[in-house]
């Protein structure tokens, strides 16, 4: 069921809702490339909105965000405090850094791309991030999963979120 404003009026935290779903609400839409998201056909131009978005956060498990990431790429708040989240450059991040951050406590928004695993035990998500090319693998991190712990690396699966439309409607521009 996707999650309306009305519908999630506060967090799982008991914050208002505007604190942290209307900047995060924005950012999907900037990371997913939906402000406006324009295509031409001919010699019209079609914008697509976005109605609501899906909420696809889990106390038990990380399941539910690696089936929504299966379909498409999920906004997810996250913590980046640690100095060895800013100076990642290449391999998988293991959390290194996060093990003292307070359950629930994020300070950044990413964008899970993909997944894939190195081996046996060695499952990560394919993320990016909002800091530009220089950082990271061409902007990406590989994020560890499967870590046995509900929450994940650095919080990671505290809010995943991801935008939905009602009615598969284009309006046309001129």
């Amino acid at each position: 069921m996707a999650a309306t404003k009305e519908a999630m009026s506060t967090t799982h935290l008991n914050m208002p809702s505007t604190m942290v779903e209307l900047p995060h609400r924005l950012i999907i839409l900037i990371q997913l490339r939906m402000i406006p998201a324009i295509t031409k056909r001919g010699r019209k131009t079609i914008a697509l909105t976005v109605d609501e978005y899906q909420n696809v956060t889990s106390t038990k498990s990380e399941n539910p965000l690696f089936c929504a990431v299966a379909r498409q790429p999920v906004s997810v708040h996250t913590y980046a405090g640690s100095k060895d989240f800013q100076r990642y450059h290449h391999g998988l991040f293991n959390g290194s850094g996060c093990s003292e951050v307070a359950p629930y406590y994020i300070n950044h928004v990413m964008l899970i791309v993909g997944y894939d695993s190195f081996g046996p035990g060695l499952d990560y998500r394919i993320v990016k991030n909002s800091w530009g090319k220089t950082w990271g693998e061409q902007g990406y991190i590989k994020i560890k999963r499967n870590i046995g712990h509900h929450l994940g690396v650095c919080n990671i699966n505290c809010w995943g979120y991801y935008p939905t439309k009602k009615n598969v409607k284009l309006d046309s521009a001129t």
